[in-house]
């Protein structure tokens, strides 16, 4: 079919204005934002997004080079680090973290009570893999956070990692054919590949709260929990509070702290309706016995039947 001339646009300049599309984007912002404004923990409020759980290690500058330096060690960059070492012939993988451990939110959200919203056999990665059968419907972060150090065990993504370390720069040096990676503590590791896999749920994000700057008292982030002032829960799996980040009884009668109510609905800590694409008591893909309350879920199968 023959193309009226009027249609041929690819001559033409596409120009964008995007001093108006920025405009634009202010605006929705601003419709989003009425009444809810936030700040970073930074500057004078850094103390809130200090690491509380794992002291900090001073190391000297490496200078090194790796095949794959994976920015981010949560689910996305243990999934990626995973892989790669499963289907490539890349020996030297190299995640690269702020924090002290794996486990991306799951390593700074530990707060009494933290679990998932979303059923475990559909959000824990390579269960099969890794050989863990999650113990309630909707995971606890501790679970959670233990089944990602084992993904990090299983396929050696300990090896070369780099925690307490935030990656400053990526520079691609042409004559080389290497990417260099700089960091805050002074390194400069070479590598062949970067991948990105950061996140937004490991930043703290303050309240505009007046006078915030002010306060005199002891406060802290819900992702940096301080169990120094609140107490230790009794079990590292403490079931779910109808409170996000509720202390215990015990600890409420004795201290006073502001948290964010978020209502929970009931009956999320058990399996009443468990996936069942598969008789009970049957046999994991792996050969092992599946306990008769765990839900069978052949590869693929995640629905719930109707």
């Amino acid at each position: 079919m023959a193309r009226a001339e009027s249609d041929d646009r690819s001559d033409e300049t596409l120009t964008i204005d995007l001093e108006a599309v920025r405009e634009k984007y202010r605006q929705e912002r601003d419709k989003r934002s009425v009444g809810r404004t936030y700040q970073f923990a930074r500057g004078d409020f850094s103390r809130y997004a200090r690491d509380p759980y794992t002291e900090r290690q001073e190391r000297e500058p490496l200078t090194d080079e790796v095949d794959v330096a994976v920015v981010g060690a949560g689910i996305g960059g243990l999934l990626t680090g995973a892989h790669l070492r499963k289907e490539t012939g890349l020996e030297r993988i190299r995640l690269i973290d702020e924090a002290g451990d794996v486990g991306g939110t799951w390593y700074w959200n530990r707060f009494p009570g933290v679990r998932c919203d979303v059923e475990s056999y559909i959000y824990m990665p390579l269960l099969e893999e890794i050989g863990t059968i999650p113990t309630e419907k909707y995971s606890t972060g501790p679970e959670i956070f233990a089944h990602l150090q084992k993904i990090a065990h299983q396929y050696d993504l300990y090896r070369d990692a780099l925690f307490q370390t935030t990656v400053t720069e990526l520079r691609w040096d042409e004559a080389a054919g290497k990417w260099l990676v700089s960091t805050d503590r002074g390194d400069l590791i070479r590598a062949r590949y970067v991948a990105m896999s950061i996140g937004l749920m490991h930043r703290p994000k303050l309240p505009g709260l007046p006078g915030l700057e002010t306060f005199a008292g002891h406060s802290f982030h819900t992702s940096r929990w301080d169990f120094d002032y609140t107490g230790v829960p009794a079990s590292p799996t403490t079931r779910s509070t109808p409170t996000a980040g509720a202390p215990s009884p015990a600890t409420m009668s004795k201290r006073r702290h502001f948290s964010r109510p978020r209502t929970r609905s009931s009956g999320r800590s058990t399996w009443p309706s468990a996936v069942n694409c598969a008789p009970s008591g049957s046999t994991r893909a792996d050969g092992a016995p599946r306990p008769a309350w765990a839900p069978s879920t052949p590869k693929g199968c995640s629905h719930r039947p109707r």
